[in-house]
């Protein structure tokens, strides 16, 4: 299984039909597919199998449509003379990450080898997107509860409490008066009201997907109250897992922080390890270029890198740090629900109390005029 050398740096302008990305999402590959998909091609890679062997058997066990033509364009490629590698990087669903790990396997003759390691690195990744989609289940619920319950009470309920006021010639208090808008807005423009939050929202969307509005919002997801600390150990373990992976595998260190800088999710944190990168090519030490940005890499990470690269085991001291961040981010996302739910209870006290101040005011109020 020869192989070209390749430029896992490198990206696609489209995808394999040749459609150009836009800025509205697009569903790619789930990440249990291509971890299916690497754990049976290390098992035929290990059993001798061609290229072409084994892409004929992974066709034929793809289900979705989408996923089997990218996998017959790949084999048609290999089958033309392009290396694995090569063949990957027509297709966006497999990132330079994934890219480089294959194309270092075809060069130094251990494909079997990368694979497992690109098996356990995303079988991480995945592991830790589950454990925070589960612990934000509860607070989405529950906020969602909230909404669809304050909507039911602005429809059925306080119309007919405020009607009762409205008989009354007493001025209303201010409280009561919100409230009553509020319920008009709901009751006689529901349609226009929900354009319009649908319209917010989409406009947030697009402001967020925007390169001002990410590095805005990640700048707020890094400094907000409980969400900041996890953003930080989520990129932390992110990060230092990849390059960790990188450097084991024999990929020079100012290529792994280039790929990683693609991986990360948090835009600082990508802009933090492009800079680095250019560092390291005037000559910097890792330690000292992580020193530089000391709100996104604590004095661990700076200390463990320093004696990783003295000791000449930066791949080792890399991946203690990625561990001890993922134990953190475990631990933390198993007590989130306890963490947030003090935070829940205000937002709903805060709610009932409002509603309850403004249908209970008027009464005072006519008391005092009879």
């Amino acid at each position: 299984m020869a192989a070209t050398s390749e430029n896992p740096a490198q990206k696609p302008a489209a995808d394999a039909k040749g459609k150009r990305r836009s800025w509205l999402p697009r569903l790619g590959i789930p990440l249990a597919q291509k971890i299916f998909f690497v754990e049976n091609l290390r098992v035929m890679v290990r059993a001798g199998l061609s290229y072409t062997q084994a892409f004929e058997t992974l066709i034929l066990q793809a289900e979705k449509k989408r996923w089997r033509l990218i996998l017959q364009d790949i084999a048609k490629r290999l089958e033309r003379g392009e290396s694995f590698a090569g063949a990957l990087t027509h297709h966006e669903d497999f990132p330079p990450f994934f890219v480089s790990m294959v194309r270092v396997g075809e060069v130094s003759g251990t494909l079997e080898k990368s694979l497992e390691e690109l098996g356990l690195q995303m079988k991480k990744e995945l592991t830790m997107r589950g454990k925070i989609r589960g612990a934000l289940m509860y607070p989405a619920i529950t906020l969602s509860a909230t909404v669809l319950i304050s909507i039911a009470l602005f429809i059925f309920v306080v119309p007919r409490i405020l009607d009762i006021f409205k008989e009354f010639k007493a001025e209303l208090p201010l409280p009561t008066k919100i409230l009553l808008a509020v319920s008009q807005a709901i009751t006689t423009r529901g349609p226009l009201v929900a354009l319009g939050v649908l319209l917010f929202v989409a406009l947030l969307v697009y402001l967020a997907r925007t390169p001002g509005g990410r590095t805005l919002l990640h700048w707020t997801f890094l400094r907000f109250y409980i969400i900041g600390p996890i953003v930080k150990k989520v990129n932390l373990a992110r990060a230092l897992r990849t390059l960790a992976t990188l450097l084991r595998t024999g990929i020079p260190v100012i290529e792994a922080f280039q790929i990683t800088s693609e991986v990360v999710g948090n835009v600082h944190y990508q802009k933090a390890l492009v800079a680095a990168e250019d560092e390291l090519r005037r000559g910097t030490k890792v330690g000292e270029s992580f020193a530089k940005y000391p709100r996104l890499f604590p004095p661990l990470v700076i200390q463990m890198t320093t004696v990783g690269e003295q000791s000449g085991k930066l791949d080792e001291m890399l991946g203690e740090v990625a561990n001890f961040y993922e134990a953190q981010v475990d631990s933390t996302l198993s007590n989130l629900t306890q963490i947030i739910e003090p935070l829940l209870i205000l937002i709903l006290g805060a709610a009932v109390a409002g509603i309850a101040v403004a249908i209970i005011s008027p009464i005072y109020t006519l008391s005092e005029t009879i």
